[in-house]
């Protein structure tokens, strides 16, 4: 779920609504949702598509999820 965190951290970070990365990503709302309440997890075109959407770099996401994971492991 760091990986979810963090793509929704960078959407809310970049100001875009979710109607707005839907179209931009190309993600249906369904796929997006099914992949944020951790149905089914996000592959790594889709963080790419959703990071080129908000204008983010992917890499950083995915290290800020790594983080985020690493910190929660500690506990």
């Amino acid at each position: 779920m760091a990986v979810v965190e963090e793509i929704d951290n960078a959407r809310k970070h970049s100001g875009m609504t979710h109607a707005k990365l839907f179209k931009l990503s190309g993600m249906s709302q369904n796929y997006y949702y099914s992949r944020m309440r951790g149905d089914l997890p996000f592959n790594t075109n889709d963080i790419d598509k959703i990071a080129q959407a908000i204008e983010a770099n992917p890499f950083e996401i995915m290290h800020a999820a790594s983080k985020r994971f690493d910190a929660g492991q500690a506990k």
